[in-house]
């Protein structure tokens, strides 16, 4: 289970909240957490409409096995990749996923060949806030210029080519 079996329910806000806060990222384990949470809460409601509507319960038992065919579904529905690691490995096992391992590969920045200047940007949406810079370098790898440079509101997609605004 993803789980403790012992801990309490928290109101939606606040079970959103921990969500979030304990499963970041596009990890494998952050990705079976928010499917898992997504999950309980719908088979949570759906039960609720049985008993409402009519007049039927499913035992525990049977909402957890619909919670985890349902997290299976949408896990091997997605055919996720994932950085082979010994977690990924036992979640891929225990959840009978159907991903693929890869390899984390290094890459080293090359320099250009003689005459030519290289360009390397990048950017980042933080908070309602944009973030970029970038620098330029000559065949020995010599910083010619750099920039940087942040503002609040506008498009991440934008923000990724403001680098290639310039005036020479």
């Amino acid at each position: 289970m993803i789980w403790p079996h012992d801990c309490s329910i928290l109101p939606a806000s606040r079970e959103i909240e921990w969500v979030s806060r304990n499963f970041k990222g596009d990890s494998l384990a952050s990705y079976i957490g928010k499917i898992a949470f997504c999950a309980t809460f719908h088979q949570i409601w759906i039960e609720r409409n049985r008993r409402v509507f009519q007049n039927k319960k499913n035992e525990v038992n049977h909402l957890v096995k619909e919670i985890s065919k349902t997290i299976k579904i949408k896990i091997n529905g997605k055919h996720l990749a994932h950085f082979d690691s010994i977690i990924n490995r036992f979640l891929s096992s225990k959840w009978s996923l159907s991903t693929r391992p890869i390899k984390e590969t290094l890459y080293f920045w090359q320099p250009p060949p003689s005459g030519i200047i290289k360009l390397n940007t990048d950017g980042a949406f933080i908070q309602g806030k944009i973030y970029y810079g970038g620098v330029a370098r000559n065949h020995e790898g010599q910083p010619l210029w750099v920039f940087a440079g942040g503002k609040v509101g506008d498009l991440p997609l934008r923000q990724n080519f403001m680098g290639s605004e310039w005036e020479y």
